[in-house]
């Protein structure tokens, strides 16, 4: 009975007091998500520094509770069966999964995808095709993040 994908399930005070912390210039350790499934977290245990430019990833930053935080909102929209092929990858790969609980788990998200993440597509300030090569975008956040945070 507990969904860990809906808004009740994070901890959106602790997200939003970091977020303000990070915005005033103060440095903050952030919870660490296991990507088990769990919902489980280490707490004050990331070490983020406070930057001009902080790039917030994530289903949690679509919330009410912290939207009105952020400058700019990027909505990544991509292909089912990318995202499915994607994901899977990364279940067996990296976490260990075997196929079976990663299907399971991908059946979960997808309709948890539908009735937590689609409906807060419109609140973006920018709908990006998510189907270019991960790569790409992993380049020109990095870029964007260090010439904004090397100006004085």
């Amino acid at each position: 009975g507990y969904d860990i994908d809906a808004p009740s399930s994070f901890q959106l005070d602790v997200l939003r007091q970091d977020l303000i912390d990070l915005s005033e210039g103060i440095d903050i350790k952030a919870p660490t998500y296991l990507p088990n499934g769990t919902g489980v977290s280490v707490a004050k245990s990331l070490p983020v520094s406070s930057e001009k430019f902080i790039i917030v990833e994530g289903t949690a930053t679509m919330f009410e509770a912290v939207q009105d935080l952020f400058d700019i909102k990027i909505y990544v929209e991509s292909d089912n069966e990318i995202r499915k092929s994607r994901f899977m990858k990364r279940a067996i790969e990296e976490r260990n999964q075997t196929l079976e609980n990663a299907q399971k788990q991908w059946d979960y998200l997808e309709t948890s995808g539908c009735q937590y993440v689609r409906p807060h597509r419109s609140s973006a300030d920018f709908v990006l095709n998510g189907n270019s090569d991960l790569k790409y975008f992993s380049q020109i956040l990095e870029y964007l993040y260090t010439i904004t945070n090397s100006f004085q």
